[in-house]
């Protein structure tokens, strides 16, 4: 995704489809804060924010998986209660619905 985002070819599309857009909106280029090089520095900034914006993600993402984990491993500890086991089986399958839910394409 990054690299279709960060790609010459994209960029020079979205460039082409921005400037037919604004050329219609006079009031775009009225605006406080359209500049002449407005478009070339939103460009710039579109991979960094793309992967800003996914950052959240990640978070979320691995939040779950050390979850997960660390409920395995207490269901697997037999020296834990019947009752930690138990909570720990519940909250496993709360990290593997998060992950599903955060894997789906």
């Amino acid at each position: 995704m990054r690299d279709s985002i960060g790609s010459a070819a994209a960029r020079q599309r979205a460039a082409q489809r921005v400037a037919a857009i604004f050329s219609t909106l006079d009031e775009v280029r009225k605006a406080d804060w359209y500049h002449d090089d407005w478009l070339t520095k939103a460009l710039d900034q579109v991979e960094s924010r793309f992967d800003a914006a996914c950052d959240r993600w990640r978070g979320l993402y691995r939040a779950a998986l050390r979850q997960r984990e660390q409920q395995h491993r207490i269901i697997l500890d037999h020296n834990r209660s019947n009752a930690d086991r138990t909570q720990a089986i519940r909250l496993r399958a709360e990290a593997e619905s998060q992950l599903a839910l955060l894997d789906r394409r």
